[in-house]
């Protein structure tokens, strides 16, 4: 009797054991969960901002593409200019489009960052000529 009862002890004791680890894993499980859907809202939301931006993006060549249709300029100069302008806008519209499909943010950044440097040595380059 006495080897069942000390049996029932540590069984118990365990058992407690294990229970206590269970519990504070499903709590880092809850916490990691919490983290997560605080993270995808965040996304959602950083999501929704870059649809507006294209939004405004077509929204712009469209206006601009009425505009030419009115005839409202006098020379071809006059609509070469306007055409440069659509087009920077569009072109605009398809990298931030192109960026957001097929690259991540990481690859953004590094992206922009080499371009920064290479305008900086470019400018750099112009002030020594001049």
């Amino acid at each position: 009797m006495e080897n069942f009862n000390n049996f029932l002890f540590w069984w118990s004791v365990v058992s407690t054991v294990f229970g206590v680890l269970f519990l504070i894993a499903n709590v880092a499980q809850l916490v990691a969960y919490i983290k997560e859907k605080s993270l995808i809202l965040k996304e959602k939301e950083i999501h929704k901002g870059q649809v507006k931006v294209w939004q405004h993006h077509a929204q712009g060549v469209q206006m601009g593409l009425f505009i030419l249709t009115q005839g409202k300029y006098s020379t071809v100069d006059d609509l070469r200019e306007a055409v440069k302008g659509l087009q920077q806008s569009a072109q605009s519209l398809y990298i931030s489009l192109n960026e957001e499909r097929l690259f991540t943010d990481q690859e953004i950044k590094d992206k922009q960052l080499q371009k920064e440097k290479e305008t900086q040595e470019m400018l750099a380059g112009l002030k020594t000529t001049n």
